[in-house]
C-alpha cells in the first residue's frame, strides 16, 4: 500500500471479516523510513483495529535485499503508539523478544506484543536458504538458532508489561497443550501458524479445521486437569519451570518457586 497506491482495495477486506480483528502490518526498517502519519493513514484507509510492527534486525542482516539501517525504528514506534491511542502491537519473526527490548518499548508506550520466539520458523534460516552460496548465507547459517526462547520471552513480557497487557505466545507452539503452557506462563493468546499451514496441505480446509478442533480439544483438558475455569484462572495455576527456562530465569535473577497452592478449604 505504501509503494502502490492502486493495491489499497486488496488490503480493504473488512466486508470480509465484519466482526473480526483486522491489523495491519510494517516492519520496523520500514517504518524508520516512512512518516508514523502516513502509516496510521494506510491503517484507517482499510478500516483496521490497530497496526502490528514486526522487528526482523536478523532477517535483515541475511537478506540479499534487507534493510540494514535500524536507527529511528523505536521513535516510529512510540509516534505510532500516539497516533493510533495504543492500538499497535509489537511482534519479532522468530528470534524473540528480549527483556531489554521489552523494556524499551514499555518506555513508549507499548502495551502488546507478539514474542514470537526462538524455537519456531526462524526467518533468518529462511533467508540463509534463499541466499545464493556466500558471506550471506553462511551469517545466515551461522545466525539460524540465534534468540530468546520463546518460553522465556512470554515470562518476561508479563513480568516486564503488567497484568494488564496483551501477550501473545508465538514461536513453536504446535498444539493445544503448547498453547496451555504459553497461557500458563503469563501469554493472553497462543499463535500457531505452520502447524495450521501443513494441516492445510495435507487435508486442505478440513484438514485445517480438524486440527484447531483438535488444539481446543487439548487446551480444554489441560483447563480441566488444573482446574482453571477460564484462561485467566490458567494464568495463574500452578506450575514448575525446568530446562532451559529455568536457566534463564535465573541468569535474569527471576528465580522464583510455583505458584502458590491456594488456602484448604
Amino acid at each position: 500500500m505504501l509503494e502502490r497506491p492502486e493495491s489499497v482495495a486488496d488490503f480493504a477486506v473488512r466486508a470480509a471479516i465484519p466482526d473480526g480483528l483486522l491489523l495491519g502490518n510494517i516492519g520496523g526498517a520500514q517504518l524508520a523510513e516512512v512518516p508514523a502519519a502516513e502509516v496510521a493513514r494506510l491503517a484507517r484507509a482499510i478500516d483496521a483495529d490497530g497496526l502490528c510492527v514486526h522487528l526482523n534486525p536478523a532477517q535483515e542482516l541475511v537478506q540479499p535485499e534487507g534493510n540494514r539501517s535500524f536507527r529511528g525504528q523505536l521513535d516510529g514506534i512510540a509516534r505510532l503508539v500516539e497516533l493510533l491511542q495504543g492500538r499497535v502491537l509489537v511482534k519479532e519473526t522468530g528470534a524473540g523478544l528480549s527483556p531489554e527490548a521489552l523494556q524499551r518499548l514499555r518506555a513508549v508506550g507499548v502495551r502488546s506484543v507478539d514474542v514470537a520466539g526462538r524455537g519456531g520458523t526462524s526467518w533468518t534460516r529462511v533467508e540463509a536458504h534463499r541466499a545464493p552460496p556466500g558471506p550471506a548465507r553462511a551469517l545466515g547459517e551461522a545466525l539460524a538458532g540465534w534468540g530468546v526462547p520463546t518460553a522465556f520471552s512470554v515470562v518476561a513480557a508479563r513480568l516486564i508489561l503488567g497484568e494488564e497487557a496483551l501477550v501473545v505466545a508465538s514461536g513453536g507452539v504446535r498444539g493445544g497443550l503448547d498453547v496451555a503452557r504459553g497461557v500458563a506462563a503469563g501469554a493472553t493468546l497462543g499463535a500457531v501458524a505452520r502447524e495450521v499451514l501443513l494441516a492445510w496441505r495435507a487435508g486442505r480446509e478440513e484438514g485445517a479445521a480438524a486440527f484447531v478442533t483438535q488444539l481446543l480439544d487439548e487446551l480444554r483438558a489441560v483447563m480441566l486437569l488444573t482446574g482453571s475455569r477460564d484462561l485467566a484462572a490458567l494464568r495463574h495455576a500452578p506450575r514448575v519451570y525446568l530446562g532451559e527456562l529455568r536457566e534463564w530465569l535465573a541468569a535474569y535473577g527471576w528465580e522464583r518457586p510455583a505458584c502458590p497452592l491456594p488456602p484448604a478449604e
